[in-house]
């Protein structure tokens, strides 16, 4: 027998911090302080309805790769494990194609409370920002809008293997005072506390003061570190751009050379987004 469950936490990023919103078509709307994600709460405690069937589209996807097309994310009491079950079937490289109403569509803006989508029975209202969150919490990236209607998107992402890894991107130029405290504050830098791991890639542009014969006998004494040497300097643009390119993580921070940032701030900077808030 069916009855409803009244939610005491974010069912995307966990926080308890719940707070009302507002009554439509009367149900009541809540929403997470943390995340901002909006769902109905309560909810009714019926299984899951999701379908997943194989999509063909001659236009987006090969004739023979197999695409799994969701289109009920948000009637699912649980659209975290249901993302991750399927994160969980499929290979590296899969496509998933997933249509969501979506709380900037011009009928959600035009509609506000009557919106239909609020009378219906979902359970779950995603924005950009949500639907971006719970995607990359369930370890799909690649992540871009096919097409849109009046009422949500089309969006097809892909599934790739979380490393739960931070890569620091740390651009160099002139500044062999600083450089080496700063290598070994981040490399020293523990995160096991937030389940992460680190990847240190340091860009260095062909300094003139001595930089870069600090920075590489820094990389040849630390295997895991990677170093790119620059043929000339471009400025720190160019240089974070080749770092983007050799990182690996799921997150990524950028550190300057010099002592300007405060490494022991990483922790409180990098909770959130661990938690996808």
């Amino acid at each position: 027998m069916e009855h409803d469950i009244l939610l005491n936490r974010c069912p995307l990023c966990g926080s308890s911090y719940i707070e009302y919103r507002f009554i439509a078509h009367g149900r009541v709307i809540s929403a997470c302080h943390e995340c901002g994600h909006i769902f109905a709460n309560p909810q009714s405690n019926s299984s899951d309805v999701s379908v997943f069937k194989p999509l063909y589209s001659p236009n987006e996807i090969n004739e023979h790769d197999e695409a799994l097309f969701i289109d009920n994310l948000d009637i699912a009491n649980d659209p975290s494990g249901l993302l991750e079950d399927v994160h969980e079937k499929l290979d590296d490289g899969k496509e998933i194609m997933l249509f969501v109403p979506l709380l900037e569509s011009e009928n959600a803006k035009h509609d506000k409370q009557k919106w239909v989508a609020f009378e219906q029975q979902r359970l779950h209202f995603f924005s950009f920002k949500t639907l971006n969150n719970i995607l990359c919490k369930c370890g799909f990236g690649n992540i871009e809008i096919i097409s849109s209607n009046k009422d949500g998107v089309f969006v097809r992402a892909v599934r790739r293997t979380k490393n739960n890894t931070v890569s620091f991107i740390i651009p160099v130029y002139n500044e062999k005072n600083t450089v080496n405290e700063l290598l070994n504050s981040v490399y020293m830098k523990d995160l096991s506390s937030l389940g992460l791991k680190k990847e240190m890639i340091i860009i260095e542009s062909n300094s003139t003061d001595g930089t870069r014969e600090i920075v590489s006998d820094f990389a040849a004494h630390h295997s895991d570190v990677k170093l790119i040497l620059e043929d000339r300097p471009r400025g720190k643009g160019h240089a974070v751009r080749n770092g983007f390119a050799a990182a690996t993580g799921d997150f990524i921070a950028i550190q300057d050379g010099d002592l300007e940032y405060d490494i022991n701030d990483y922790d409180k900077l990098l909770l959130p987004l661990v938690k996808y808030r």
